[in-house]
């Protein structure tokens, strides 16, 4: 990025409020004790935009994604249960989820979602289930400080300014 970017107005408008959302997702994920509070602040880097509209939509392909990818990991789960072997299963899944990805931002976050339910063992004293619940509600924390964010510091413009960057 040139100097001249960086000192363009504007520029620096986003900067703040993405910063205060990751501080204020991983308070919010340590106080309610969910574990690795840094998913919550994954996705507001994820989903965050500029204005309040981009990060609706945005936050609503994180969770549409997610779900899937959560569903298809215990599936996988399912079939790892039943002796499928570990590494072949997991990289059909995600592989699978990773090309839906590739044709759709709703399923962009599917295959991580499914690569975290499969790989739940090594989530200490956590079952697949209980992680994919516990990882949805900190998809869900980091979507929900990204709109808070984005409603409190939003510009009262016209259309224009709520396109996605």
């Amino acid at each position: 990025m040139s100097a001249n970017r960086l000192l363009a107005p504007g520029t620096w408008r986003h900067g703040p409020p993405l910063a205060a959302a990751v501080w204020l997702a991983y308070l919010v994920s340590a106080a309610l004790r969910l574990p690795e509070p840094v998913w919550a602040v994954t996705t507001v880097l994820i989903v965050m935009r500029p204005g309040a509209a981009a990060t609706l939509v945005a936050g609503w392909q994180r969770v549409a994604g997610s779900v899937a990818g959560a569903l298809c990991g215990l599936l996988g789960g399912v079939a790892l249960h039943f002796g499928a072997p570990a590494l072949p299963t997991t990289l059909a899944v995600v592989s699978a989820l990773a090309f839906c990805g590739a044709t759709s931002p709703t399923w962009r976050s599917a295959p991580i979602a499914a690569m975290i339910v499969l790989g739940a063992g090594e989530l200490a004293g956590h079952s697949p289930v209980w992680a994919a619940v516990l990882r949805l509600a900190q998809v869900a924390l980091g979507i929900a400080v990204a709109m808070a964010v984005s409603l409190a510091t939003a510009r009262i413009t016209g259309p224009s300014m709520e396109r996605s960057s």
